[in-house]
């Protein structure tokens, strides 16, 4: 496993969020406006990833931005994968919809108590659902996009038949 990110892995998968980010941007999720200055990646293993069983997880600063954080140990393909999925919570906390308190989690205005990974509701919740649902979607509009990313989008697309 790796222990640490090689700054040009971080640069591509930066690169890969904000790709999807714009296709987010194209597909009517989000606007620009909404994700402008509003977005950031922390490289490190948040106690939230471990305590809830993720490589990933996006969540708020103070300040209402998003930030996802990724876990360095995690392998570059699984990184990517989460990418793909964090994206649309990016976009669903920039227009609003998902935000964080200390009392759980907001869906459109109602609170919400999140479940952890390992429980069989997890992929029932609102925001999971939709993000689910736009990974295939992105998938398809990257490769469409970026023929250069062929050999990685391969790779997430068995990951993605594989859940």
């Amino acid at each position: 496993m790796m222990s640490h990110i090689e700054q040009g892995l971080k640069d591509d998968l930066t690169n890969l969020l904000d790709g999807c980010l714009r296709h987010l941007i194209a597909f009517g999720i989000v606007t620009e406006e909404q994700l402008r200055g509003r977005v950031r990646i922390l490289w490190k293993r948040a106690s939230v990833l471990g305590h809830r069983g993720h490589g990933a997880s996006t969540t708020q600063d103070d300040a209402g931005k998003a930030v996802v954080y990724l876990d360095p140990s995690q392998q570059p393909q699984q990184l990517a994968w989460c990418i793909v999925h964090e994206a649309t919570h990016v976009a669903q906390v920039c227009r609003g919809d998902l935000a964080f308190s200390r009392e759980g989690i907001v869906w459109c205005g109602n609170r919400q108590v999140p479940c952890d990974a390992q429980d069989p509701a997890y992929k029932d919740q609102p925001w999971e659902i939709e993000a689910e649902e736009m990974v295939p979607r992105l998938i398809l509009a990257l490769r469409e996009s970026d023929p250069t990313l062929g050999p990685l989008l391969d790779v997430l697309e068995k990951h993605q038949q594989s859940l």
